[in-house]
């Protein structure tokens, strides 16, 4: 799915498939850009305040909320997509771009990882 997000976000003129950018226009969207960059400062406020349970408190709920919004993203109108070529809409039956099997949409997750020493 990462392969095709990418093809997605970037478009393919030799496919046909015109740009439907996912995770950066939905992260820096209004609203959502704030309430992540919310969410970091208080991981580096956690971190400065030598409280690393915090830092990963704040850093998991960072990348929740950026998780949520990049999902949202396939529905919310700011996105700006190309609708579906009417033989995309014939084949699939629906005329909203990227929502098919939602499987795409299911695969954005975020992940924090520690090093092991």
């Amino acid at each position: 799915n990462a392969e095709l997000l990418f093809i997605q976000s970037t478009g393919s003129p030799i496919r046909g498939i015109p740009p439907r950018p996912v995770l950066e226009p939905a992260i820096m969207a209004n609203g959502n850009r704030q309430e992540i960059t919310k969410e970091l400062e208080n991981a580096a406020n956690a971190i400065i305040e030598k409280d690393p349970v915090k830092f990963l408190q704040f850093l998991r709920r960072a990348g929740m909320v950026a998780q949520t919004a990049c999902k949202k993203w396939f529905t919310d109108p700011r996105n700006n997509w190309a609708p579906n070529a009417a033989s995309t809409i014939r084949a699939k039956g629906s005329d909203r771009p990227l929502i098919d099997t939602g499987e795409m949409k299911k695969s954005i997750v975020w992940v924090v990882r520690t090093e092991q020493k």
